[in-house]
């Protein structure tokens, strides 16, 4: 971590309490594209072991509660990593209530090894994410398999889905297919207005949804 990034802690609600933050990574730059200086580095595995040890301390020294789960971003590739993967299990021996994200699926296409450590680390309490489904890496689809908890469908999947039939019902498919298929969680973001909220509550009890960021 470098002295001009920080987090912001996004609440998520559900039933009007707060059930979990988000980690979402920010800078005091102008204009600063954290996208795309988070895809550019080149020793990932430290940085996400950072990130991680940040959050930690960042919960501690804020009062969030032990059994209020954070959730933050890593890039998938760095579960395939040795040192990254021993770090973590001896992190999460003590540290629980986090959702590991995964991002920046177009860096490895090793699904076996990818759902050996998922199982490791899940086997300390870490859940897990994938991330951006739908935001377009050529081979997402065969992500969905891994044994995580929630799809976190990507913003340009609802975006539309009000006025665009069409759209609706690609959004609608991939719900019925990760929920019934694949048994897992969705988890819709980027929702802004109140027709979308309206249109995806209709889908099912397996869903949660959170309104736009602002400063996603």
């Amino acid at each position: 971590m470098t002295d001009e990034l920080y987090f912001k802690y996004q609440p998520r609600y559900y039933h009007g309490e707060i059930s979990s933050y988000e980690a979402l990574l920010r800078s005091h730059i102008d204009n600063f594209n954290v996208e795309a200086f988070v895809y550019s580095i080149k020793c990932s595995a430290s940085f996400d072991l950072n990130i991680i040890l940040k959050v930690l301390q960042d919960r501690k020294s804020l009062h969030i509660c032990d059994d209020v789960s954070i959730s933050l971003n890593i890039s998938i590739a760095n579960l395939l990593d040795e040192k990254f993967m021993h770090q973590c299990l001896e992190i999460f021996e003590d540290e629980k209530n986090i959702t590991l994200e995964l991002t920046n699926h177009d860096q490895t296409d090793d699904f076996n090894g990818l759902q050996k450590s998922i199982l490791l680390l899940k086997n300390k309490g870490v859940k897990f994410a994938l991330d951006d489904y739908g935001k377009g890496y050529l081979n997402t689809d065969n992500f969905l398999y891994l044994d995580v908890d929630y799809i976190k469908l990507d913003r340009k999947l609802i975006r539309n889905i009000n006025t665009n039939y069409i759209t609706y019902s690609v959004l609608k498919a991939k719900y019925d297919h990760i929920i019934n298929v694949l048994g897992k969680v969705v988890i819709i973001e980027g929702i802004e207005t109140f027709e979308q909220f309206n249109l995806v509550k209709e889908f099912g009890a397996r869903l949660l949804f959170f309104k736009a960021n602002s400063d996603y």
